[in-house]
């Protein structure tokens, strides 16, 4: 079985894009993200190559879906037609194998269509709260919003 493999990781400071590309069998998969125009003070490579990252996933997850959905549909298929037949025994070595290869898959496949449904929202969750952050650093940064506040332990030193 092919392994998916990183091909490029690549942060351009200037511009604020990322570039991830995996390949995977005969496909490859890009993912790119670019830094907004005015967060470009708090641009960061890491932050800039996991979202790539995370987008290129995306697309191999899509990929890995339909290769398990036709996977599972063709033991599904071989373990109905050896059932016709007399002789094999379904508790048998290779039908636990079977039964166990089927299984494998269909966990597989539940995990590829989690992920498919919950990246998108990862991402969008993300990318706003790094917003929400830097508008904070931003106003700490020009003395707004940045007052220490006291913490009272008792009651009776808070009067």
């Amino acid at each position: 079985m092919s392994k998916l493999k990183t091909k490029v990781a690549h942060f351009d400071r200037e511009t604020g894009k990322s570039i991830y590309i995996y390949q995977y069998k005969q496909h490859t998969f890009v993912g790119e993200a670019q830094c907004h125009e005015d967060d470009m003070d708090m641009c960061s490579e890491l932050v800039g190559l996991k979202l790539a990252e995370t987008r290129a996933f995306y697309q191999f997850l899509k990929v890995k879906r339909s290769e398990l959905e036709i996977r599972l549909q063709t033991l599904e298929g071989m373990v109905q037609n050896m059932l016709t037949s007399k002789s094999f025994d379904m508790t048998s070595k290779y039908g636990r194998k079977l039964q166990w290869a089927i299984c494998e898959t269909r966990l597989e496949l539940q995990d590829c269509r989690e992920g498919i449904k919950n990246i998108p929202k990862y991402l969008q969750n993300d990318i706003a709260a790094r917003d929400a952050l830097y508008v904070k650093l931003r106003k700490r940064r020009a003395g707004e919003e940045y007052k220490p506040k006291i913490l009272f332990t008792d009651e009776t030193s808070a009067e």
